[in-house]
């Protein structure tokens, strides 16, 4: 496809083809006339000769038939013809219903036959088989059939009128959607029709019931049919006044009345200095839609830039979408933000959700929800299922943490791992430090919010979904994007305090403009609780652009907050279910480190036995003997240089992130993957399961 485009923008073989075959020929003028495009004195179509080898030149000659002087004059179209070809179809049909076969024999006298109106008004050149038809049917119609036709007319017409008053009233009706989605969603203007339907109830339910059994419609149904029908009845007299005062008006009209002008005649000389004032070179290259101002039928959405006005663009869109079928629509510049196509990824998908056991497994010890150690179950936290509907409370820290794991997962094709040059404060860690706790159960806000800390860009993006103001018409004005949570912008203030006082951020960074909505227009819906999605949401685009799709890549913020809670109950059902299942091979896997202890203890007290007897005899103990010995005798604990390798593995990456802490933890002491005291002491009471050797006590669980 691209050879295909680049093959063309060199040797304009589109547009030669179309000349080749007969297209193209002629030019309109300014005054109304057509030229005609001589390849040897138009620039643009040198080397663009009309017709070829292969098209015969009697073809061509019949395609430029309609045009006369030389381009200067072209006969305007008949348009009665539209209804004559109706009339001459009924021709036809009786011809071949009745089984009348004119007889060539038969003498008739054609030219004393008057003929019908339609024939005359369309100017119709019939066959001399049609004329002999048409005689025949005219002379032998009785006065009744005459007049049973002309009813039959006048229907057909009040039919056609009023077919077209109902487009044109529906196509009213789409311009104004049309036009109100330009700037809202989808479902914000959904959300403004008001149903017409009453209170219902039990009673009037069972009235409405029996009466529609009876009558086989509701009134309400019938008056709001018959409304619709006197709406259709009204446009289509007016369309027929219309069409009548437009038939006076031309039959009326004088003979040396000045011709209408041309379709494009320039426009007035006050608009010629208005538009030469605003004319501005068009810009290259390829615009995206990057503001949520511009509603969701747009945003997202890119193409090439036609015209400039005095603040909108028009863009010629790649592609049409359901919302908004035109691809050529005028967007205020603002909105815009040019991109480097061949620097950007193709498309952001997401693909289908299907999550193994180990990536369930890691997502929930990632999140903090259960551990690896089976005697620490009691701190684990129940999965939140979520249902249909939204939650009432809104969403979980958990559930936001299981998203954004979610997001990783699916980003990476399916891969668990940290994202490079992305790092999330996990809520619950938030919490802690803003707040000074040692630990903290469960996190939930009455509001979530999601602040981005960019170092590349040195910038803070801020994303609230909170209306600051209940009045629709207030929305996305500049006094409503201010007016954003409290709590959560001074939460946000002091997380970033607390971060450039462990000289995470400089202080340069926080010397920019105060926090301001990313989120221009979207905001969740009125009475809901579902700031937690739209969190996630923002997370999901911002890791879009990160990953080279550019901006506005993964779509508009409100249809995908409603597509993670799909998401999110899909996942927590699943997450749910592996618990108790990760719960049983926890136990079994203890099970077996037990039953190894016993007999790693039973062997050692064989050995114990049989040193004692050696020692009795004074001959030499062996290995196992003398560990024996030690470990019953003189109470010797496993030493760290005892523990399997996977500790030292384990002990070295904790060492090297050196924090002691990690985003999933819910204690500031951290966890077995970043504290390496509770890692130590893990694989201690394991060895001490595995082998049935003593350990310190400070390593027993529940010990400090």
């Amino acid at each position: 496809m691209e050879h295909m485009i680049q093959s063309n923008e060199k040797k304009n073989w589109v547009i030669a083809g179309l000349r080749r075959n007969g297209m193209l020929v002629m030019r309109p003028q300014k005054d109304g006339s057509l030229k005609y495009q001589d390849e040897h004195k138009e620039e643009w179509c040198k080397g663009m000769p009309i017709g070829s080898s292969r098209i015969s030149q009697d073809w061509l000659k019949n395609r430029m038939a309609w045009i006369k002087s030389g381009g200067n004059q072209v006969d305007e179209p008949i348009w009665a013809r539209i209804e004559g070809a109706k009339e001459l179809a009924d021709l036809i049909e009786w011809s071949y219903t009745s089984g009348f076969v004119a007889d060539e024999q038969e003498v008739m006298k054609l030219d004393e036959v008057d003929q019908p109106e339609w024939v005359a008004a369309g100017k119709f050149q019939l066959p001399l088989d049609l004329r002999r038809l048409l005689a025949k049917r005219e002379a032998g119609m009785s006065s009744e059939g005459q007049e049973k036709r002309e009813k039959l007319r006048e229907k057909r017409n009040q039919k056609k009128l009023r077919n077209d008053a109902k487009k044109q009233l529906d196509a009213e009706e789409r311009e104004q959607i049309r036009a109100s989605l330009q700037s809202k969603s989808k479902h914000e203007a959904m959300q403004q029709i008001v149903p017409s339907s009453r209170t219902v109830t039990p009673a009037s339910k069972a009235n409405a019931k029996k009466k529609s059994h009876k009558k086989g419609k509701s009134k309400d149904k019938l008056a709001v049919k018959y409304k619709k029908k006197d709406e259709i009845k009204k446009a289509a007299l007016a369309l027929a006044k219309k069409k009548k005062a437009d038939e006076a008006e031309k039959a009326n009209a004088p003979a040396d009345a000045p011709p209408l002008p041309p379709p494009m005649e320039e426009p007035p000389e006050a608009d010629e200095a208005k538009a030469d004032e605003s004319k501005q070179p068009v810009p290259p290259g390829v615009f995206r839609v990057v503001s949520d101002m511009a509603g969701m039928s747009l945003f997202g959405r890119q193409g090439t830039v036609m015209a400039i006005g005095e603040n909108e663009w028009q863009i010629f869109l790649d592609e049409v979408s359901k919302n908004a079928p035109s691809k050529l629509v005028w967007i205020k510049h603002q909105y815009l933000q040019q991109i480097e196509t061949s620097q950007l990824k193709k498309k952001w998908e997401w693909p289908q959700l299907s999550l193994s056991r180990v990536h369930k497994k890691e997502i929930l010890i990632e999140a903090g929800t259960i551990g690896e150690d089976v005697d620490d179950q009691e701190s684990w936290d129940p999965v939140e299922v979520i249902g249909p509907k939204c939650p009432d409370g809104g969403l979980e820290a958990q559930t936001i943490v299981f998203g954004w794991l979610l997001l990783q997962y699916m980003s990476k094709g399916k891969q668990l791992g940290s994202m490079d040059g992305i790092t999330m404060l996990f809520p619950q860690l938030l919490w802690c430090l803003v707040n000074e706790k040692a630990e903290v159960d469960h996190v939930r806000g009455n509001h979530w919010t999601l602040m981005v800390v960019d170092k590349k860009s040195r910038s803070i993006r801020y994303y609230d979904s909170l209306r600051g103001s209940v009045d629709e018409t207030e929305i996305g004005t500049e006094a409503e994007i201010q007016k954003m949570h409290e709590g959560c912008v001074n939460m946000a203030e002091e997380v970033l305090s607390k971060m450039l006082s462990c000289e995470c951020i400089d202080e340069a960074l926080l010397n920019g403009p105060p926090l301001r909505r990313e989120n221009e227009k979207v905001r969740q819906p009125m009475m809901s609780n579902m700031c937690g999605h739209f969190v996630l949401s923002y997370m999901e685009s911002e890791m879009s652009n990160h990953m080279g799709y550019g901006p506005a890549s993964a779509g508009h913020a409100h249809g995908l907050a409603f597509a993670w809670h799909s998401r999110l109950e899909k996942m927590s059902k699943q997450l749910a279910n592996e618990v108790p299942k990760m719960r049983k091979d926890l136990e079994l896997a203890n099970e077996k480190q037990i039953q190894l202890g016993k007999k790693s203890l039973d062997q050692m007290h064989k050995q114990h036995e049989l040193a004692k007897s050696r020692m009795k005899k004074n001959e030499e103990l062996t290995a196992l003997m003398s560990e024996a010995v030690a470990c019953l005798d003189e109470k010797k604990t496993i030493q760290i240089d005892q523990l399997p390798h996977e500790y030292h593995v384990a002990r070295a990456r904790i060492v090297a992130r050196g924090v002691g802490i990690c985003s999933s933890c819910r204690f500031q002491s951290g966890c077995l993957r970043c504290d390496e005291a509770k890692c130590l002491a893990y694989w201690m009471r394991r060895e001490h399961k595995r082998t049935g050797k003593p350990i310190d006590a400070k390593y027993q669980m529940g010990k400090p």
